[in-house]
């Protein structure tokens, strides 16, 4: 009995070890091929060392151009709004011609004023060419100082292809009517294509022209610049002290201002106040004569009695 006790106790333990090391085996045959297979294909994931990785960039750098090609063929309209002052107006203004001409661009528009106080304001279009655009504002930000600038991107792509498209459309109709009024052979087929071709090339006239509008306006950015001279710039971030100082200073601007204003009035009404200082004393002389005469007739009046 102890004999076949000992028999399944050892068939038991036997068979223990056995399905252990069974286990171990495929734990350690999975391990293997995990690792395998991380090793195998460890070169196809982007950003390893494989030959798949040189691809992976390629397409990224293809996708990138792509982005970029499609961003450079929209048809963008910018046009900047900049509100500028300076203390060397005269300077400043020769400077502005120069940035305009070394960026190829032109001036649209430009009048010059004077207020008041003879401070000199300019009022100015500018076209610059699109790719040059930001250069030129880097050199006018330093040139003067800017109190205010808003920019604004008109994207006209759609607009544009619809033109081109209709452009595309009425030529080809212009050349098809031009081979029907070849063959034509009756008077009123001739009338009638060339009512209609005179039609096709009015409209075509029409969208070559907003075509060669937006053409332009592509091109060349609108910069419109009111600058005006001052005596003193306005500081971006002014200090307690600085705005009290402006004051004390805009204070005895504005009382010499009043002062002279005041001046060039009085010597404006000289002429008149001296006519009507004339005529005041004119008239008190002869006041006092009258009231002369009457106490002297009082008088005399007075004694005959």
């Amino acid at each position: 009995m102890k004999s076949t006790n000992l028999k399944k106790a050892i068939t038991l333990l036997l068979s223990l070890l056995i399905i252990g090391a069974l286990l171990c085996g495929c734990k350690s045959s999975s391990i293997s091929y995990t690792t395998d297979e991380e090793n195998k294909y460890a070169d196809k994931i982007p950003g390893g060392v494989g030959d798949v990785n040189d691809d992976y960039l390629e397409i990224v750098d293809i996708d990138t151009k792509a982005e970029v090609n499609q961003l450079e063929s929209r048809k963008l309209i910018r046009t900047v709004d900049i509100d500028a002052e300076t203390k060397e107006f005269s300077k400043v203004m020769t400077s502005i011609e120069k940035a305009v001409n070394d960026a190829k661009g032109y001036v649209q528009n430009q009048s010059v004023n004077s207020n008041y106080q003879d401070n000199r304001t300019a009022t100015m279009t500018l076209r610059i060419p699109a790719d040059k655009l930001d250069g030129f504002l880097s050199t006018l930000n330093k040139a003067v100082n800017v109190t205010r600038q808003n920019s604004n991107v008109n994207d006209v792509t759609d607009e544009y292809v619809d033109i081109e498209s209709h452009i595309a459309a009425l030529e080809t109709e212009q050349t098809a009517l031009m081979a029907m009024l070849e063959k034509a052979e009756k008077l009123d087929d001739i009338i009638a294509i060339q009512s209609r071709l005179t039609e096709v090339r009015g409209n075509l006239e029409s969208y070559k022209a907003r075509q060669k509008g937006y053409d332009t306006l592509i091109a060349y950015s609108t910069v419109d610049l009111n600058l005006d001279e001052v005596e003193r710039e306005t500081e971006s971030k002014p200090t307690f002290w600085s705005k009290a100082g402006n004051a004390f200073i805009d204070g005895i601007t504005y009382f010499g201002d009043f002062v002279g204003g005041l001046a060039i009035f009085l010597i404006g009404a000289l002429p008149f106040l001296i006519v009507i200082g004339g005529v005041t004393v004119g008239i008190i002389l002869i006041t006092k004569r009258s009231c002369k005469r009457k106490a002297a007739k009082k008088q005399t009046d007075k004694e005959e009695k």
